[in-house]
């Protein structure tokens, strides 16, 4: 028995998921990580660290769930040059994106589809698995098939944590490593916990290397 929360909770549907993060933006404005769902820069700024640190210069990343593209400026800030591109569902956050950072690339998208099989060299998704969608395993399986297609090299993503948020509120999706192992099997990937972020971060390596 996992501690993995199927729960009687469906979830939200993509267009509420939307609305959560309008709202979310308008109440806390471009400025603060919270228009994001994050609760300080310093957690979201170690989750970027953490989820690219495979990345290497000349890259070309995709930024899926881009948000206002602080991934972008991330890579700016240590100075790691790649060939960024950053897509969102969220029209509102993408504006925001443009006006923070001119020289990314930021597009209106849901998915991956469309994209050529093999065409960029990573893809990030950083916080994109948090809030819980109807269908929420089948659309993380579908995700997580899309990355693989449209990479190269590997993907990472983040999960909250299940064993250290067991009183999460029930509209996120919390996941034990055993869950995380069970939807990556047949993989090559790595399963890393940090209590102190209470967070999963997954790496898969499409190359046969254990990232």
């Amino acid at each position: 028995m996992t501690i993995y929360r199927d729960m009687s909770f469906r979830g939200i549907t993509p267009a509420d998921l939307v609305e959560v993060y309008r709202h979310l933006f308008r109440t806390h404005g471009a400025a603060s990580p919270r228009a994001l769902g994050w609760q300080d820069e310093g957690r979201h700024q170690t989750h970027h660290r953490i989820l690219t640190r495979e990345i290497r210069p000349g890259s070309r990343v995709v930024d899926f769930g881009c948000g206002m593209g602080d991934l972008f400026g991330f890579f700016r800030k240590v100075r790691l040059p790649v060939q960024y591109e950053g897509f969102d569902q969220v029209p509102e956050l993408l504006a925001a994106a443009r006006q923070k950072y001119p020289g990314g690339y930021f597009e209106v998208r849901s998915s991956l589809e469309g994209l050529k099989e093999k065409s960029r060299h990573y893809v990030v998704a950083c916080g994109v698995f948090a809030y819980r969608l109807i269908g929420h395993i089948d659309f993380v399986k579908r995700a997580l098939a899309e990355f693989a297609r449209v990479a190269k090299e590997g993907f990472s993503a983040d999960f909250p944590a299940a064993e250290h948020l067991p009183g999460l509120a029930e509209d996120y999706f919390a996941v034990d490593r055993e869950r995380l192992e069970e939807l990556l099997r047949g993989s090559s990937f790595q399963v890393e916990t940090s209590p102190r972020l209470k967070s999963h971060f997954v790496f898969v390596d499409l190359n046969g290397r254990v990232l």
